[in-house]
């Protein structure tokens, strides 16, 4: 049954807040952000067509999963819809967690950018420097941040070498790297490749540099100052607590089938973050409103990467880049067993669509078609036209004689 929540958070139903599992309830935020804004910029017959616009949408994709809609840090529209757990028919609630997958990796950049600024690190430092048992020796934390690194898919390494029944830690995960050493894909800095690896990599960095575990310093340093008090890094123990678990699920026939345990999902870094879309637009605002690190950090972070030729990547730390028509795009999408996530940013309108799925949908075209549909609404880009379909030639007609 559909649940459309509007105007109101929703975030403790049904669900001990996990700062309370963790014994960190009495930490205080260190950081106040703005409340959220109490009148909606957008009213009456508009808002209803909005909402029912994105409500089509929606029922168009059959979407099973949450989504928040912001605008100018508004929440226009909020969703929780379908099913947590297809075996046990459990009903999504507003607040149920869900992995972020790669969303994740932003968390880490903003990890590694908080020790920076408490100069406990340099991006240009090798990440050896920190972790001497790190066999490639010249690969920089910068290198890691924007996918430039070359490091070989860990992945790999835990499907050919890992016991399937046993988990594998990030210190384990390094220990595979180390032990094999297999090749890099190409110079480090010459390119970009997409790389799980490096942000594994950075995570346990984070630890190393830190002095304390990587959970606990998302923890303390990121969801307790931020009030994301339904977020947490994969925890067996956490999510048996839940009174709902979401469950990433993949399509079987016409059934729809739980994924199953990977050894690899608690490899931290590159994914393993748990989030809800109401922590998420917290989370975002703290981008928007430059308040956990300075601005010279910030600056760096939605800076493009630049490889080999003085080329420029639509990457930066944690997040990816897009122009539509002139229009900045700030946006990340994950994919993890079953789990699909986003947060995109349209920067220059202060309109951001935030997606959390549990069934592989397509969320990068569900946010394209939302932003079609309300583009001379909410948006003002000029969209981008569809060519025209190739023309067939007509045959020529045979002469009669």
């Amino acid at each position: 049954m559909r649940r459309t929540f509007l105007l109101i958070f929703i975030l403790f139903v049904g669900l001990i807040p996990v700062s309370e599992r963790l014994g960190l309830s009495n930490i205080h935020p260190v950081v106040l952000l703005a409340s959220e804004p109490t009148i909606s910029p957008v009213s009456g017959d508009q808002l209803v067509d909005v909402q029912q616009r994105l409500d089509k949408i929606l029922s168009k994709y059959k979407f099973n999963g949450s989504i928040m809609v912001l605008y100018k840090g508004y929440p226009l529209y909020r969703n929780a819809m379908g099913l947590a757990d297809f075996d046990k028919g459990d009903s999504l609630a507003p607040n149920s967690p869900f992995q972020l997958a790669s969303v994740s990796k932003s968390f880490t950049a903003l990890a590694v950018m908080i020790l920076h600024d408490q100069n406990k690190l340099r991006f240009d430092d090798t990440v050896s420097r920190y972790i001497p048992e790190f066999p490639y020796k010249d690969v920089t934390i910068r290198q890691l941040l924007n996918h430039t690194s070359g490091l070989p898919n860990y992945l790999y390494l835990v499907e050919r070498y890992w016991q399937k029944d046993e988990s594998i830690s990030n210190r384990e995960m390094i220990d595979l790297l180390a032990k094999y050493q297999l090749p890099l894909y190409f110079k480090p800095g010459s390119r970009f490749d997409y790389s799980n690896t490096g942000y594994a990599v950075l995570a346990y960095l984070v630890e190393e540099v830190s002095g304390i575990p990587f959970h606990v310093f998302m923890q303390t340093k990121v969801f307790q100052p931020l009030g994301m008090h339904n977020t947490f890094t994969y925890e067996q123990s956490i999510l048996d607590t839940l009174s709902t678990r979401v469950k990433g699920h993949f399509h079987l026939g016409r059934k729809m089938k739980e994924y199953p345990y990977d050894p690899a999902d608690q490899v931290l870094g590159d994914k393993s973050i748990f989030s809800t879309v109401e922590d998420l637009a917290l989370y975002q605002r703290a981008w928007e409103s430059n308040i956990l690190v300075s601005d010279t950090t910030l600056e760096q972070a939605f800076c493009k990467a630049t490889i080999s030729g003085n080329k420029e990547v639509n990457y930066g730390f944690g997040w990816r880049f897009k122009d539509i028509a002139g229009r900045k795009v700030v946006f990340h999408n994950g994919l993890w067993h079953g789990f699909t996530a986003t947060i995109t940013r349209f920067v220059d309108d202060e309109f951001t669509v935030i997606i959390l799925n549990n069934m592989n949908a397509k969320v990068g075209l569900i946010v394209n078609d939302i932003a079609r549909n309300l583009n001379g609404v909410l948006l003002s880009y000029v969209d981008e036209p569809t060519p025209p379909p190739p023309t067939k030639k007509k045959k020529r007609s045979r002469s009669r004689r």
